[in-house]
């Protein structure tokens, strides 16, 4: 991913739930690989799929099989 200096996916994350008044309990973030860990790690909901990067995996509770 290439985004400007201070913006990830985290940010749209929080962006969108003031936008829409969500809660951070609200909201799940899944993701598979290191580019995803600050999205996974935003929030207490952070899950990953089944394939997904050995390392991603040891950080996640939940994990989606697809």
């Amino acid at each position: 991913d290439v985004v400007p200096k201070g913006i990830s996916e985290a940010f749209g994350l929080e962006f969108v739930m003031k936008h829409l008044g969500l809660d951070i309990e609200d909201v799940y973030a899944i993701g598979d690989a290191d580019n995803d860990i600050p999205l996974m790690t935003f929030n207490k909901n952070g899950a990953c799929m089944m394939q997904s990067e050995e390392n991603v995996k040891k950080m996640q509770h939940i994990y989606i099989a697809l």
